[in-house]
């Protein structure tokens, strides 16, 4: 399985659990970390099951994303306007 970084340890996650993964060529992905922080934040009432820390960092990666998806070049896409993965 590809992941984003060596430091992300997926051995961690037990056979069969579903995982979503959100790629910075997706426009939409920053917007999905913000938002998942802020529902976060609502449901624990300030008591997040998560450290600030790895909250800090998922607001960094999603502004990571963002620059890395206003400075890439376009996707080339096939002759039906498919993306090319």
């Amino acid at each position: 399985m590809k992941h984003a970084h060596e430091k992300y340890d997926i051995t961690k996650i037990p056979d069969g659990e579903p995982v979503f993964v959100l790629r910075a060529r997706d426009a939409l992905a920053p917007a999905v970390i913000r938002y998942w922080v802020t529902c976060l934040a609502e449901s624990t009432d300030g008591n997040s099951i998560l450290s600030q820390a790895k909250i800090d960092e998922a607001l960094t990666h999603a502004d990571i994303m963002e620059r890395w998806y206003r400075g890439r070049s376009p996707v080339p896409t096939s002759s039906k306007g498919v993306k090319n993965e």
